[in-house]
């Protein structure tokens, strides 16, 4: 992992980031942009990420569907363990 880190980064894993802007920036600052319309007309237009900064829990709520299918699924992995 520590290698991933080095070369994603050039920092540690604990110093890892979800994102990084295109050039590696690792600032994602988001920025509105009012004298721009966006497609359609859209409005407020951003640049940035603000994303960057939230606590991500994407990863816990991968581990609790895999469990609730291991749960759901366990009377038929106990019958194939069983035939072992």
């Amino acid at each position: 992992m520590a290698s991933v880190a080095a070369a994603s980064c050039g920092c540690s894993p604990a110093q890892m980031q979800i994102m990084y802007g295109v050039s590696g920036e690792r600032r994602l600052t988001e920025v509105e942009i009012p004298w721009l319309s966006g497609y359609e007309k859209s409005v407020p237009v951003r640049i940035g990420n603000a994303a960057s900064t939230q606590f991500q829990l994407d990863v816990y709520g991968e581990v609790l569907a895999t469990m609730f299918e291991a749960i759901a699924l366990e009377s038929k992995w106990r019958s194939l363990i069983g035939r072992w």
